[in-house]
């Protein structure tokens, strides 16, 4: 029996990547998901064995990872939802100070290199 020449052997592996690569683009709304989901169970198995080990029934066990995971990520979300408004309410001044600190490098590339604001 003859052996595939090398260059057949690489198309047939570029067009195998190539619909690999079309299947998990497409396949993006099942596999992501699933990724997370392992994921999230993953991080959230120390603290089901940690309640398990305390002689709580599975069941309750898992409600409990799944709370207090889920309190965490309120958490986190209330945290950046305050920050992110506190920022969205000083952007008056912060572009206020942006635009002071730019009219000052301006002032400062113009006396120390020559060159005018229309130059810059």
């Amino acid at each position: 029996m003859q052996s595939i020449p090398v260059t057949v052997k690489r198309s047939i592996e570029i067009a195998g990547l190539f619909v690999l690569a079309t299947i998990i683009s497409k396949a993006q709304l099942i596999i992501i998901p699933l990724f997370l989901a392992f994921f999230v169970s993953v991080a959230l198995l120390p603290a089901y064995r940690f309640f398990y080990s305390k002689n709580i029934p599975k069941a309750i066990a898992i409600v409990l990872a799944l709370l207090m995971f889920i309190s965490v990520i309120i958490v986190l979300v209330s945290f950046s939802w305050w920050h992110v408004r506190q920022v969205v309410e000083d952007f008056p001044q912060i572009e206020q100070n942006l635009k002071l600190h730019f009219l000052s490098v301006s002032a400062w590339i113009n006396e120390k290199m020559n060159f005018s604001v229309e130059e810059q």
